[in-house]
């Protein structure tokens, strides 16, 4: 299985998912992350664009295992949308 990125500046709203496209072997899927993910890998500090562009890039390989795992456990979405939540970052993050 191949995942790729796809380049598309995300959507940033407080308390709002965030929206990041990828390829997967040839199909488009739509990760959206949870704000509870995004106020975790910003750990305390404030949500602005920047900064949450900037905790992306920094989990983005945390965020693609995730992906991989889910798409390995649940096969590829039917809607092409996958959500994530703090559960799949592991029970500390769930708290």
């Amino acid at each position: 299985m191949h995942i790729q990125k796809l380049p598309a500046e995300p959507r940033v709203q407080s308390g709002f998912p965030v929206e990041q496209l990828y390829g997967v072997d040839g199909k488009t899927l739509r990760v959206d992350i949870e704000w509870k993910v995004i106020e975790m890998f910003l750990a305390g500090a404030t949500p602005t664009i920047d900064a949450v562009q900037a905790a992306l890039r920094t989990h983005q390989p945390e965020i693609e295992r995730v992906v991989q795992a889910r798409l390995f456990a649940q096969g590829f979405p039917l809607s092409n949308d996958l959500v994530l939540t703090p559960a799949d970052f592991g029970a500390a993050a769930a708290r």
